[in-house]
């Protein structure tokens, strides 16, 4: 049995950190539990047998301990609103709930996806940044022969490498998505070679210049956009028979839709119908990216990405309304902004086309910060 000062304790968020990479965190997880170590699965979403299930069964996930932020806070007698299933509570409670979790069972590393959270700790904190997860069958990507993408197309199975040792080839796909006409919008340009076929944006990644992942992503970002600066992250990496795919999503505005006008499809009609025609494989990635959004929008600002600089309460309520699928009060639904995130008010208000009087422009000012 191992002495208490021998005892490794490891915190792992689990949305967009272990089930991004499951096989990572199902490995270290389980090899840290049989050798007697603690692990701390820390997680927003509310304790329940369904996400027990979820973390054994489908992200093969071994732990000591389970923290709930959100069962913790009703047991504490937190004031908790539910919108379609998602929590919400007063940012200054959620923000430091990890950080104090961690501290009182002295976590000597907490693995999350956002650095929101990370200036409240004062146990060490690691925000999970672009990579993939390590295969052992695989050599290293940066040692060892030479790779030569000598055919690239948005399918996986399209690509065709001369290598002088086995190493996969890898690309960078890219869901950029906006908010109009009352829905999210993503950009499928048409598959080079095949108009009437969808494709996300991609580029083929070639380890041996030196580049990093989220550099070719910011390059697809501006070569379909023309921006460079917006909500940007990692969605998952897909492994499939020697060939890796990194995702990224991007939230842009709607001002961002001009550069390519005809090419915007309905993320809603494109996981209920599947519609346009494209690969099953950027089917099933936009439909891990609508899994994403949906989760995020209860704990993060992304909700802002998608709007201009001045916007009102309706505009960014109907987001809200696009990714839950649900509609939302707004007299809660403003309580409940004002609560997570700083908002001012503008003198000026947004010119009408229609009698009536014109609602009042807000901007957002950033997450409200407690000290």
């Amino acid at each position: 049995m191992k002495q208490k000062d021998e005892i490794i304790k490891l915190g792992i968020d689990v949305h967009g950190v272990a089930d991004t990479f499951p096989d990572f965190f199902s490995k270290v997880s389980r090899e840290l539990v049989s050798q007697g170590h603690e692990v701390h699965i820390i997680t927003g979403a509310e304790h329940t047998r369904a996400l027990e299930l979820y973390l054994k069964d489908q992200l093969g996930l071994s732990w000591t301990h389970l923290f709930s932020v959100t069962t913790y806070h009703k047991k504490e007698g937190t004031e908790v609103t539910y919108i379609d299933g998602n929590p919400y509570m007063d940012n200054r409670i959620w923000s430091r709930s990890k950080a104090e979790y961690c501290r009182r069972n002295g976590i000597e590393l907490h693995i999350d996806d956002s650095d929101i959270y990370g200036k409240y700790f004062s146990t060490p904190y690691a925000r999970l940044m672009d990579g993939m997860p390590h295969d052992e069958a695989l050599p290293p990507l940066a040692k060892g022969g030479e790779w030569h993408a000598t055919q690239a197309g948005s399918d996986p199975s399209i690509y065709n490498v001369k290598t002088t040792c086995p190493l996969p080839t890898v690309s960078v796909e890219m869901v950029i998505a906006a908010f109009s006409q009352g829905e999210i919008k993503v950009l499928l340009p048409p598959k080079p070679g095949k108009p009437d076929f969808r494709a996300l944006p991609f580029l083929p990644f070639t380890p041996s210049d030196g580049g990093a992942l989220e550099a070719c992503a910011t390059h697809i970002l501006e070569a379909m956009t023309g921006l460079k600066n917006t909500w940007m992250e990692q969605l998952k990496t897909y492994d499939g028979a020697r060939h890796l795919v990194t995702s990224y999503f991007a939230l842009v505005s709607e001002n961002a839709m001009a550069h390519q006008a005809d090419a915007w499809f309905s993320l809603r009609e494109i996981t209920h119908t599947e519609k346009p025609s494209m690969s099953p494989f950027h089917q099933a990635l936009l439909r891990d990216f609508y899994d994403r959004i949906k989760g995020k929008i209860s704990y993060t600002p992304i909700a802002f990405a998608l709007l201009e600089n001045r916007f009102t309460w309706t505009e960014l309520r109907c987001i809200y309304e696009a990714v839950l699928e649900k509609p939302i009060d707004p007299a809660n639904f403003r309580k409940m902004i004002r609560t997570h995130y700083t908002i001012r008010s503008l003198k000026e208000k947004k010119v009408k086309s229609t009698a009536g009087r014109p609602p009042e422009l807000l901007t957002y000012e950033g997450i409200r910060d407690v000290y």
